[in-house]
C-alpha cells in the first residue's frame, strides 16, 4: 500500500547584523489566564496565510507552488516577541497580533486547539539557537516560554548537523537537509520552525480506480500524464461565484482538518485569479455554503516538493515586514546586545497526495449507482489543508502542470 496523504513543511530563519531599541518586558504577565482572546482573534491570523499566498504565487509564476503559511506565522511570531519599536509594530500588523500579552496567547491557543486533532499527526517545533557568547534576557534564558539553545557557532559544521538532525526528527525523515555549515557565517542567531502534518482521508480512494489520465495546462492542450484517482461518494461541494470555482473538501478522518480544493470555471477564471479573490471572508462564505452532493470526483495522485528563499523574503517584505531585513531591526527583547537582524529565510516543503494508506480502509468503499455531478481536476487547481474551526490555512497550493 502507498503512504497516506500527507504535507509537511520546515522553516528556518536566520537573524543577523546591528539593531536598537530599548529594554522592555517580554515574559507573558502573572494574570496570562485573564487576558481576553476570542475565536475571532485566531481566526484573523489567517489574513497573513492568504496575503502571502498572493504574494509567493506572483514571485513564482506559472510554477507549481506548495507552502505551509502557518509555519511562516509561528516562525516570524518568535521574532515578534523578540522585538520592539517599528520592527514590532510591522510584525503586529503583517501576522495580525496586537500587544504581546494577547499574541502570546493566540498562539498558544491556537497550537493547542491544532494539537486536539489526535486522529491525524500534525507536530509542530520551534527552536531558536542563539550563540553563546549573547546574554538572553531571562524570559528567554530560562526556557521556560520557548525552546531556547545556546550554542558554538563557531563550530557551524556542528551546528549545522545539529538542526538538521532536529528538522530530520520532526518531519519523520522525509526533510533530512535544510541547512549547510555555510548558512551561519557571520551569525548569531538562528530560527527555526517545523511543522509536520499526516492524515488519512475520511473516505478514501479505492485504488482500483487509479489509472492513467491526461493532464490540461490550458484548455484542449494536454501537458502531461497524471495517475488519476477516482472516488464516488458524498462530498461537500459548492460552485462559488464568489471565487469563480467549483469548491470541493475532502476531510482528514476524525479531524477538524480538511483538504478544499479549487477548481476554476474553464475559459474564465484562471487559478491566480482564484487565489486573489481569497480571504479570511470569502473562505468563510465558501465553507458556509459547502453542501453534501453525491459526486465522482478525479484527482492527480501527486506530490510536490518547494524550497523559498528570496522569493519569501521579497513577498514579506511587500507585505510590509521590511525593518526585520535590515539593520534597523529592533530585536532588543531577546538581549541587551544591539546586532541581531534577520539575514534571510530558508522554507522547504513537501505535500504527498494519494489514494489512502490503510489496507482496511481500501477494501471499504460504496459505489453509489447513479452520479449526478463529475468533477475532473484534470486541469490547474489550488487547494488548502486547513483547520475549519478557524477557518486556517495551513498549507496552501497550486497544482498547475505534472512535475517533470
Amino acid at each position: 500500500m502507498k503512504d497516506t496523504p500527507l504535507a509537511l513543511l520546515p522553516l528556518v530563519v536566520l537573524l543577523i547584523g546591528s539593531s536598537s531599541g530599548s529594554p522592555s518586558r517580554t515574559c507573558p504577565p502573572d494574570n496570562f489566564d485573564k487576558v481576553n482572546v476570542t475565536p475571532e482573534d485566531i481566526s484573523r491570523t489567517s489574513s497573513f496565510g492568504f496575503d502571502l499566498f498572493k504574494k509567493i504565487k506572483d514571485q513564482v509564476p506559472g510554477q507549481n507552488l506548495f507552502f505551509s503559511s502557518y509555519s511562516i506565522w509561528s516562525a516570524l511570531a518568535i521574532a515578534y516577541f523578540g522585538a520592539e519599536g517599528k520592527t514590532l509594530d510591522q510584525l503586529q500588523k503583517v501576522l495580525r497580533l496586537g500587544e504581546k500579552d494577547k499574541g502570546y496567547k493566540i498562539q498558544r491557543e491556537l497550537s493547542a486547539e491544532l494539537g486536539k486533532n489526535t486522529a491525524v499527526e500534525l507536530d509542530e517545533a520551534n527552536r531558536a539557537y542563539f550563540a553563546d557568547s549573547l546574554i538572553l534576557k531571562e524570559c528567554f534564558r530560562s526556557g521556560e516560554f520557548y525552546d531556547i539553545h545556546q550554542v558554538d557557532f563557531s563550530d557551524p559544521v556542528r551546528l549545522a548537523r545539529e538542526i538538521n538532525a532536529f528538522v530530520n526528527s520532526t518531519t519523520r525523515g522525509l526533510i533530512q537537509k535544510i541547512v549547510e555549515p555555510s548558512s551561519f557565517e557571520g551569525s548569531r542567531f538562528f530560527l527555526v520552525n517545523a511543522v509536520y502534518f499526516k492524515g488519512t482521508w475520511q473516505d478514501p480512494f479505492p485504488e482500483v480506480l487509479t489509472r492513467p489520465g491526461d493532464f490540461f495546462c490550458s484548455p484542449g492542450v494536454a501537458c502531461g500524464e497524471v495517475q488519476m484517482m477516482g472516488h464516488s461518494s458524498f462530498f461537500n461541494h459548492t460552485n462559488s461565484t464568489h471565487l469563480g470555482a467549483e469548491v470541493l473538501e475532502l476531510p482528514y478522518l476524525d479531524s477538524s482538518i480538511s483538504m478544499l480544493l479549487f477548481l476554476p470555471w474553464e475559459g474564465s477564471v484562471t487559478v491566480d485569479e482564484v487565489v486573489d479573490r481569497l480571504n479570511h471572508t470569502t473562505l468563510k462564505k465558501v465553507v458556509s455554503e459547502l453542501w453534501e452532493t453525491r459526486i465522482f470526483i478525479d484527482l492527480p495522485r501527486f506530490k510536490m516538493e518547494q524550497t523559498l528563499i528570496r522569493e519569501l523574503q521579497r513577498a514579506l517584505k511587500e507585505l510590509g515586514i521590511t525593518e526585520l531585513f535590515s539593520r534597523k531591526a529592533d530585536l532588543s527583547a531577546f538581549t541587551n546586545s544591539n546586532d541581531l537582524m534577520m539575514k534571510g529565510l530558508i522554507h522547504k516543503a513537501v505535500v504527498d497526495v494519494n489514494e489512502n494508506g490503510t489496507e482496511a480502509a481500501a477494501a471499504t468503499s460504496l459505489f453509489p449507482q447513479s452520479i449526478p455531478l463529475v468533477i475532473s481536476f484534470d486541469r490547474p487547481f489550488v487547494f488548502l489543508i486547513l483547520d475549519k474551526t478557524f477557518n486556517l490555512p495551513i498549507f496552501s497550493g497550486i497544482y498547475r502542470s505534472p512535475p517533470v
